[in-house]
């Protein structure tokens, strides 16, 4: 008879929220280089709400793992600089690529959580779904937006 290894559910409960965290580092990071030498930019205002939502969220992320016995992410890792690369090129192409760039970003990271949360324990989905998700949708729809007011324009 074979045995099966158990899965411990507090580390893999860890492991997918520090995953949520390296999103959160990789956003804040980006939002970094949209920003910077951008003092004329019409939409900074947006833009540097956004990345408060996310500091906000990657500080209630870190929290979060700490009280479960976990050791938070410290940076977004290899696929967090693999994107940061990429939406910073388009970043310095101009403002209306860095909206796109930081869109879909975004977009990334609200399917990583809708999807994410699925699996989650009951007690930790609701927890992301009152904290980290309203706050996602909110810089999703505020990316969304500033792209179509960018492009009427």
């Amino acid at each position: 008879m074979q045995l099966r290894p158990v899965m411990d559910t507090t580390t893999t409960t860890i492991d997918k929220l520090n995953a949520f965290l390296r999103d959160e580092l990789a956003a804040i990071e980006t939002y970094e280089e949209a920003l910077h030498d951008r003092s004329a930019f019409s939409a900074k205002t947006e833009l540097s709400q956004c990345q408060r939502s996310h500091e906000l969220r990657a500080n209630v992320l870190r929290d979060k793992i700490v009280s479960l016995g976990g050791k938070p992410a410290t940076t977004s890792g290899f696929q967090g600089a693999w994107k940061k690369l990429v939406e910073g090129t388009a970043v310095a192409m101009g403002p209306e690529m860095a909206i796109r760039a930081l869109e879909s970003g975004e977009d990334n990271v609200l399917r990583d959580y809708r999807k994410g949360i699925a699996t989650m324990d009951p007690d930790v989905r609701t927890f992301l779904e009152r904290t980290c998700l309203p706050e996602e949708e909110y810089t999703h729809r505020t990316l969304s937006d500033l792209k179509h007011r960018l492009a009427s324009a």
